[in-house]
């Protein structure tokens, strides 16, 4: 399934997770996934059905959701 997705704000492309994965990220460590123009950045950032529930019910984080700012070390 690949396409384009618009909104007021931005044009997303968007593409199948597999073939991206295989295709286009790298093997290893962690990515950022994101597609940008002259005037938005859109990132993406996956969360579980819970805390996307609660920020989709209540508009805003909370819940299970907490903040990990992550270290370069924690990979060894």
């Amino acid at each position: 399934m690949a396409g384009t997705v618009s909104s007021a704000h931005c044009a997303v492309q968007v593409g199948s997770y597999m073939a991206q994965r295989r295709s286009e990220w790298p093997e290893r460590g962690r990515h950022i996934l994101a597609q940008f123009d002259e005037e938005t950045i859109v990132v993406y950032q996956a969360f579980r059905p819970d805390i996307a529930e609660y920020a989709v019910t209540h508009g805003k984080f909370g819940g299970n959701f907490s903040v990990h700012i992550y270290d370069d070390d924690e990979d060894d």
